[in-house]
């Protein structure tokens, strides 16, 4: 099943974020040499992660006229079929794996919509935020 491939992939997110420089992206060979380490599949997870979590928002109950519109609303929300869903759109066009990590950490916020996407998935794990201003 693709979330619990996409939960496995749960320390490579936080790695991933470690690249991210607040929609700066410097260190091209970092990038490079992170996409050379994963399959093109897990690239296309962690992909549609960052898209569910800037795209999608889950429906509440108060925007539909009646219980059963909502409750089909809610179907287009299980975590397996939103992630399938994105990845079959991502997939029908090519794009190398560091093109696609590299437009990701280029997206402000990253970090913000990984989160999204992870606890839209229902994916538990709290990415840490890092303070662009704190010197090591």
């Amino acid at each position: 099943m693709l979330i619990e491939k996409a939960k496995s992939l749960v320390p490579v997110i936080d790695e991933l974020v470690g690249l991210s420089n607040n929609g700066k992206v410097s260190n091209s060979e970092g990038i490079r040499s992170f996409a050379n380490k994963l399959e093109y599949e897990d690239i296309l997870i962690l992909q549609s992660i960052m898209y569910i979590g800037q795209q999608e928002h889950k429906p509440h109950p108060k925007d539909f006229n009646n219980y059963n519109a909502y409750e089909q609303e809610l179907e287009r929300y299980r975590p397996e079929r939103m992630l399938e869903d994105h990845m079959r759109h991502l997939d029908s066009y090519y794009e190398s794996g560091f093109n696609r990590l590299y437009s990701m950490l280029a997206k402000m916020p990253f970090m913000d919509y990984m989160q999204n996407g992870l606890d839209l998935l229902r994916i538990r794990h709290v990415i840490e935020k890092r303070d662009a201003r704190a010197v090591n």
